[in-house]
This record gives structure tokens, C-alpha cells and sequence, in this order.
């Protein structure tokens, strides 16, 4: 998997500890008409900075993300490349590992969420 983010900014918007639901949004601004909402949940893991400039979403990569099989053993999080999802920027990188993720492209106000 590879989604291009555009180089955007992204932040950490929401996040529901009682449901391990997390919400990482860039917010339409005078160069994008919309917002890139990403939802994540059943949350286990989130190595993210409050802001990060992101040019694409992948999959874990076996090559380049070793360091995310070791933070998995420190944590004794079972590993499973299937739910990581790795924030590539041009000089470093951000991870978030969950069962579930789904992208959505809105016009939304600046509060307003789905969840």
C-alpha cells in the first residue's frame, strides 16, 4: 500500500481512549479545498508528532522499518505488518499501528468530526 499525502500537514486531531479510536487530519487550508481525515482503531501503538509533514502512507517495509518490529517487542505488541501504517516525510517518519483504517476526503468545518 501507498497513498500519496501531497506533503501535507497532518496532526493528531482526536483520539477515544475508551474505543482505541484515533483521528489524524490535515486541514483544508488557501492551497487545499478539503480536509484528509484518517481514522484508526483498535489503536495499539501511535509514534506520531503533533505535527508532521507527510508525502505518503505506506505499509511496513521490512528494509526500512526494523525499528518498528523492535518497538513492537519492546511494547509486546504482537506483530503484524498488516496493521502498520508508516507516515513517510522527507527526512523522518511516524507509525501508527491498528487494526482498522479508513481514509476520507471532506469539506468539513474545523471542529466538526465523524466520531
Amino acid at each position: 500500500m501507498k497513498i500519496s499525502l501531497q506533503n501535507r500537514q497532518f496532526r493528531l486531531w482526536k483520539y477515544s481512549i475508551s474505543h482505541s479510536m484515533l483521528l489524524i487530519r490535515s486541514c483544508k487550508n488557501a492551497f487545499f479545498s478539503n480536509n484528509i481525515d484518517l481514522y484508526f482503531a483498535d489503536v495499539k501503538l501511535i509514534k506520531f508528532h503533533q505535527f508532521f509533514q507527510a508525502e505518503a502512507l505506506t505499509s511496513y517495509i521490512a528494509d526500512e522499518d526494523m525499528d518498528i518490529l523492535e518497538e513492537c517487542n519492546k511494547a509486546n505488541i504482537p506483530f503484524n505488518e498488516d496493521q502498520i501504517f508508516v507516515f513517510r516525510g522527507e527526512l523522518q517518519k511516524c507509525y501508527i499501528i491498528a487494526s482498522i483504517f479508513q481514509m476520507e476526503e471532506n469539506t468539513n468545518e474545523f471542529m466538526e468530526v465523524a466520531f
